[in-house]
């Protein structure tokens, strides 16, 4: 596990009857089992937060939630908000992207099973991240997992010049051929760094504003720069 036990830590914790069942923060992890596999916020909490401390300032793009069960019945967070910190004393709440003063509220989930993801508008930059319940279905129960990077993981290169990137994943808009042959052809799948040989780039058929070449990196990424 990359995030250790003592790194969660929760405003409470919901105990069980005669406090035999913990549902404590360490548990909250992303498709935990189980018969006590998630965190449960004690039911007189009225402003319910779980935390978790990066140990070092990190990039944070998302955050993906998940309900659980308990004692049989299905429980989770419909909608919460999202606080931050980078010295774990002043925290600051995710605002709104189109109301720059109002604190964002995340839809969360509608089941026990089903995780759903949010990805942050502008990734934030902290260490601590807490997530505030504001509707819980039945308890305030969650599981939860981090999406983000180190702040130097972030500059790491995709796969172009190491072709983890393959020819199929680069397209363009048009492509010019020396000549009209085909055979030398300025194909967007030669637009990797350091490229070698006659043809070695890709070329567009015309120099006219409009035209573009497009990588399909299969799976959300974070895009920090381009070298070319």
């Amino acid at each position: 596990r990359a995030i250790a036990d003592n790194q969660l830590t929760a405003s409470s914790v919901y105990n069980g009857f005669l406090g035999v069942q913990r549902w404590g923060p360490e548990l909250a992890r992303l498709h935990n089992t189980g018969v006590v596999n998630a965190w449960t916020a004690s039911s007189y909490d009225r402003n319910p937060w779980i935390q978790v401390n990066l140990l070092k300032t990190m990039f944070i793009s998302g955050i993906a939630t998940q309900g659980a069960s308990r004692g049989g019945l299905s429980e989770y967070v419909e909608t919460y908000k999202v606080s931050y910190s980078l010295d774990g004393q002043v925290f600051e709440f995710y605002k709104d992207e189109n109301q720059t003063e109002q604190m964002k509220i995340f839809l969360g989930n509608q089941d026990k099973h089903t995780p759903v993801t949010n990805m942050f508008n502008s990734p934030i930059i902290a260490q601590y991240l807490q997530i505030h319940p504001e509707k819980c279905y039945r308890g305030c129960t969650l599981r939860f997992e981090v999406i983000g990077c180190e702040m130097n993981g972030c500059s790491d290169p995709l796969g172009m010049k190491s072709r983890l990137i393959s020819d199929q994943q680069i397209t363009a808009s048009s492509v010019y051929k020396t000549w009209g042959i085909n055979e030398m052809s300025w194909y967007p799948y030669f637009a990797r760094l350091d490229n070698t040989g006659k043809s070695n780039a890709w070329t567009a058929l015309t120099n006219k504003e409009g035209e573009w070449l497009q990588i399909d990196l299969r799976k959300i990424k974070k895009v920090t720069g381009i070298i070319s």
